[in-house]
């Protein structure tokens, strides 16, 4: 939700401005120094904030894109929608909606995704969310099915795409 994303804030150094003419309020200091921008707008920024890494999301986007791209930023990585991108002459990308699950991830599927992403065994996982091994690999099955994907690498990439794994 909105307010989980609001309190990762603090912790990630990562600034969510309104308006490009809030972009002035960002002062001034080394790259380091500086916060990570995510613009809420349909538009490309004038000049390019002054942050150490900076991203746009649609005013509309769902909170779960907001998570992932506070997370990106964070990690000190570029947040751009492809539309944008598409409009600056950048090759397109797929978008979330042309990753869009048939099927929505139960909260415990979601939750074995993050501990798959975070490299842990299925007995590894097992031990962490007290259920069995056959369990473990009932739920990575319905995962895979899910996402419609074959691999524990390409259910993590299809996660953190769509923005259901949080780094």
């Amino acid at each position: 939700s909105l307010a989980d994303v609001e309190r990762l804030l603090p912790e990630s150094d990562v600034v969510i401005l309104l308006d490009q003419a809030d972009l002035s309020l960002l002062g001034e200091g080394g790259d380091t120094a500086r916060p990570a921008v995510l613009l809420l707008s349909d538009v490309w920024p004038d000049e390019p904030p002054p942050a150490r890494a900076w991203g746009i999301v649609p005013p509309d986007a769902a909170p779960s894109e907001l998570w992932a791209a506070v997370g990106a930023l964070a990690a000190g990585l570029c947040v751009l929608p492809p539309r944008l991108l598409a409009e600056r002459g950048r090759p397109s990308v797929q978008t979330l909606q042309d990753y869009a699950p048939a099927e929505t991830l139960t909260a415990r599927e979601l939750a074995l995704l993050q501990l798959l992403a975070e490299g842990l065994t299925n007995r590894q996982i097992a031990a962490r969310t007290a259920i069995s091994e056959h369990t473990v690999k009932f739920h990575l099955s319905s995962i895979f099915s899910k996402l419609g994907v074959s691999s524990r690498t390409e259910a993590i990439r299809i996660g953190a795409q769509r923005g259901l794994v949080v780094w």
